[in-house]
């Protein structure tokens, strides 16, 4: 589950001098608080993107671990779901959803023993 704050302003900047910045034009953004904001700023209101931040790291991996391990094609099933969550008892729902499933695909017994889960931390 991500949370896309949409309440971010962001500042145009071009202070990244790398020589690729310069040969590819690149835009670069930095966030800002409000407070942060002068009146010579160039502040422009910039739209995350989940889908294609997701698409990049998931084909920056697949890259990474088709040359880590010699081989070439997908190493994912299929392409991750992505649900706008507007009701919180859909919200209720997805946060036990993520909780249960090394329970309900026996990693463990309980969902406050999976390690690598969020769970203790919420409910304490």
């Amino acid at each position: 589950m991500v949370r896309i704050r949409e309440d971010v302003v962001y500042k145009y900047s071009n202070s990244d001098s790398n020589i690729d910045a310069k040969r590819f034009k690149e835009v670069k953004w930095e966030s800002i608080s409000s407070s942060e904001i002068s009146a010579s700023d160039d502040i422009l209101k910039k739209v995350p993107d989940p889908s294609k931040h997701f698409s990049h790291l998931f084909n920056a991996y697949a890259s990474y671990f088709n040359k880590r391990y010699s081989r070439t094609g997908s190493i994912f099933e299929r392409p991750f779901k992505r649900i706008r969550v507007e009701k919180e008892s859909y919200l209720q729902y997805l946060v036990y959803y993520i909780h249960h499933n090394p329970v309900k695909h026996s990693f463990v017994g309980d969902m406050s023993e999976y390690p690598w889960s969020s769970y203790r931390a919420l409910i304490s």
